[in-house]
């Protein structure tokens, strides 16, 4: 039996659909990826599971008895915790008394200041972050040090289905190895896992199983490796031709042959993330001829850090194009030179 099972669930917002008749199962001691463009309603499904929103069809599951959730605190109690990219610690609180914040130890009616701190120890040693004083403000943290303590926040709760959205985003790549080492004793310990990232070789490092969200919708899911991801990068590649059929035949093959030889060149190389991104997308603007300003606002607009973004101007104004034609600079082709840049950094289908 799976530990969580969603059938059908469907969120409208007035007269969008959200999320439309989508389809998700979870295993204890899984990490299962869920992958999908922006607004493909991977933030629609995660807020329902964690009790933010309320569903308007469907239903869910939860050791094969039914469940829904009024509130996040309803679905902690059920067992599901979500780490949202946004933090929610309070900056002039300590590290124990965000950590413990919903459900402080208690002493004759009074928070009980030693047992929250060793709550506190406990939970960012589960975390992996053993450096991290408990009596800290938050407020004096690095961003990458405060993303650990929202990990073990998570923690603390024990939870049986942790949500991680986009959970490694702000960490140095020393906390981020640090995470793999705890996700992966949490499978082992028997957690479910659903894991949110853009960063490919995270999927790869870390999954077991993947659904790929499209429009509201469940469209695939299937086992974790490197050859699925390919067969799943192509066909957002197919769909890009398909909206543009001013597109002839050759062109379209030219392309998908050279989508192809990326893909299989990233997945090679383990260079679709973020950075591969930053340069995919500093070399096509280079080449429509905008200026470095514009090119950093609006790498800024999507999150790059400045070290990224500096780094990504340098490599696109001296790399070699990625084979596209120049010349050829029509609105279709456009788009879909845009649709082999996201691809490259897996930011089609993450």
């Amino acid at each position: 039996m799976s530990l969580l099972e969603v059938t059908g669930l469907t969120k409208r917002y007035g007269g969008v659909t959200a999320l439309q008749g989508a389809d998700l199962v979870v295993e204890a001691g899984r990490i299962h990826a869920v992958l999908g463009e922006n607004g493909a309603g991977k933030s629609t499904l995660i807020k329902i599971l964690a009790g933010v929103v309320a569903p308007d069809e469907g239903r869910m599951l939860l050791d094969g008895k039914p469940v829904a959730f009024a509130s996040p605190a309803a679905a902690s109690a059920a067992g599901i915790v979500c780490i949202f990219q946004e933090l929610s610690l309070i900056p002039d609180l300590s590290v124990a008394d965000n950590i413990s914040i919903s459900q402080p130890p208690r002493r004759f009616g009074l928070i009980d200041r030693a047992a929250q701190r060793r709550r506190a120890e406990e939970a960012l040693a589960r975390a992996g972050a053993h450096d991290i004083h408990p009596l800290a403000l938050v407020k004096d943290l690095s961003l990458s040090r405060r993303q650990m303590v929202e990990i073990a926040k998570a923690l603390s709760r024990r939870p049986r289905i942790l949500i991680l959205d986009e959970a490694t985003s702000a960490l140095t790549a020393a906390d981020v190895t640090k995470i793999y080492a705890v996700l992966k004793r949490l499978r082992a310990e028997g957690l479910a896992l659903i894991y949110i990232s853009h960063r490919m070789h995270e999927i790869t490092e870390l999954a077991d199983e993947c659904t790929v969200f499209c429009n509201g919708r469940s469209v695939a899911r299937y086992a974790a490796g490197s050859e699925n991801l390919r067969r799943v990068l192509l066909r957002r590649i197919a769909r890009a031709a398909a909206q543009h059929p001013e597109l002839d035949a050759p062109r379209q093959a030219q392309l998908r042959a050279e989508a192809e030889q990326i893909i299989a060149s990233c997945i090679a190389k383990n260079i679709i993330d973020d950075d591969a991104y930053a340069v995919a997308q500093a070399r096509r603007a280079r080449a429509q001829g905008k200026s470095a300003r514009l090119v950093t606002a609006k790498l800024r607009q999507k999150g790059l850090t400045q070290p990224q973004i500096t780094a990504a101007l340098a490599t696109a104004d001296t790399s070699e194009s990625v084979g596209v034609d120049p010349d050829q600079n029509s609105a279709g082709d456009a788009e879909y030179r845009a649709a082999l840049v996201s691809v490259m950094a897996s930011r089609a289908v993450a």
